[in-house]
Formats: structure tokens, sequence, C-alpha cells
């Protein structure tokens, strides 16, 4: 069996045995040629911390159920933006179960909270089975980007909604990830300006001077992280002078530049940290993008 694992951070020795088992488990001796799978190779971006695959595919059927802590309610919210988002890709209308009913599923998606500091802020894992696949995270924001992740992965494959088996660890390198616009007015904001924004993982706009509506952009209701103020600094610099965290990155960004091409350079950048080396190719992208 063929392993990938892109990774920032070294190998340690739980991990090593995590994947000799995830190995012994998953090889299947003398399996018929017209029975074989081959490991799916999905490019993710921005590259996870750890990435593994395993052979097969969870199916997403009509009777999926997606199991909550119905409890604390902690994870209502984005459970049903979860459901929302299934039904607007796979035209299916999932039902919410209690993860704790003793009714075992043969189809699910778990979303676990997890209050142990296990966890960077906003990280998650996403774990994918062939019959189970469960989101876990320290906090609502890093669930949220671990449903973002597994909505990416679903595809159709002969008359089917499939999801790669799959091990996926990821946490941002600067939780605070923000645009300095520096706008006179809102007039020409993308009306799809939120939705970009979330997709590409950047989750603050900030403005040295108060703009009607700017303020007012309704934040998603899965998540409190999700902001867009004014800040009376006169300039990007001056603004990281009172800044009481080193964990932030503020791109200065063009009117221009507000498109989904540079967004995404900029929220990987943001995410996952290029090394000062790669900058220079990051600023020659996004001038290629006007």
């Amino acid at each position: 069996m063929k392993l990938i694992l892109c990774k920032r951070t070294y190998l340690s020795a739980n991990c090593l045995y995590a994947w000799v088992v995830w190995l012994a488990i998953g090889c299947t001796p003398n399996r018929p040629a017209n029975q074989a799978h081959r490991i799916v190779e999905v490019q993710i971006t921005p590259a996870p911390v750890k990435q593994l695959y395993k052979r097969d595919y969870f199916t997403l059927q009509k009777t999926t159920r997606v199991l909550l802590n119905l409890t604390t309610n902690r994870t209502q919210a984005n459970g049903t933006y979860l459901i929302e988002k299934i039904r607007q890709k796979c035209h299916y209308k999932l039902k919410i179960s209690d993860s704790f009913s003793t009714y075992k599923q043969t189809s699910s998606i778990a979303l676990e909270l997890e209050e142990k500091g296990e966890y960077p802020t906003q990280g998650f894992k996403l774990a994918v089975g062939s019959h189970k696949v469960v989101i876990e995270a320290g906090d609502n924001e890093g669930l949220y980007y671990g449903i973002q992740l597994f909505i990416n992965l679903i595809e159709r494959k002969n008359g089917k909604w499939l999801v790669p088996q799959t091990i996926i660890s990821d946490y941002p390198v600067h939780p605070f990830r923000g645009l300095w616009l520096n706008l006179s007015d809102t007039t020409r904001l993308p009306k799809n300006l939120e939705s970009l924004l979330l997709t590409n993982r950047i989750n603050h706009i900030i403005n040295p001077i108060p703009l009607p509506g700017l303020p007012h952009i309704k934040q998603h209701k899965a998540t409190s992280f999700w902001k867009a103020y004014c800040d009376t600094s006169t300039s990007i610099q001056q603004f990281y002078t009172h800044l009481p965290t080193r964990d932030t990155l503020v791109f200065n960004l063009s009117f221009d530049q507000l498109h989904p091409d540079s967004l995404a350079i900029l929220g990987e950048a943001m995410w996952s940290q290029p090394q000062a080396k790669n900058l220079p190719k990051l600023l020659e992208r996004l001038q290629d993008k006007h």
C-alpha cells in the first residue's frame, strides 16, 4: 500500500505507530485484480500539516446521518451548515441524530468538539472511513474549516457521491488573517466578498475609516470569528504597532486585487505561511493576476 504524507512538522513516534496500524488494517492480501482500488491522491490547497490516504471511498447516501452532541448543542449551527452545503451540492437532505444514541448508524458524519487542548486555535482533524466520517476540532472555527474541506472532497463518480478515505490534520499559522482595504466607499466591493473570504479562510477585514455597510457584513452563523470593522490607524504599519499578539498577518490589498485568484493566493499564504524565499514569488503571482 502506498502512503502519501504532507506535513510541516516533524514525524513523532506516536504518529508513525498510528500509520503502521492504518497500513496493517487497510491492506488486503491477494485481492483479485478486478477488485483492486488505487489510492486517490487529492491535491489540497493550502497543503495540510498532515495528510494520509487509504484505498476506497466513503459513500454519501440519502440515509447518512449527521451526528451531534445534542446535550450541549454547541455544534448545532455547524451541523445545520453542513446539512445545507450537502443539500446544495448533492441534493440530499440529511437528518441529525444524537451522537450518544445507542442506535448504530450504518453511514454517518460526526461533528465533535474536544476541549482538552489537543488542537491549536482553528485547527481540525478530518477522518474519512468506509462508513463514518469524523470532523473533530477544539473550537467551532476549526470545525467549520473541517466541514469546508469535507464538502470540497465530495465528488460524483459512477452515479454515487464519494469521498476518498483519508485522515487530514491542519491548523493555521496565523489565527488572525486579514485584509487592509483602505477604501473610501463600499459601492465597488464584490457582492460575493463574504463568500470569497470564507472560502479562502480569510477572517478579518480592516479599514481605517468607517464605511456604511462594511461593519455590517453579516457574520457566518456557524462561527463568530469572521469580522469586518474600522481601525483608526492611518496606515497598516501603525495598525501593527498596537496589536496585542504576533499571531496576526494582514495584507494591504488594492481594490483591483479583490478577485478570486488573488484572494486564493493570499488565503494560502496567510494560512500556511510561505517561507521567506517564496514571498517574492507570491508577489510576482499577485502582479500576474492584474
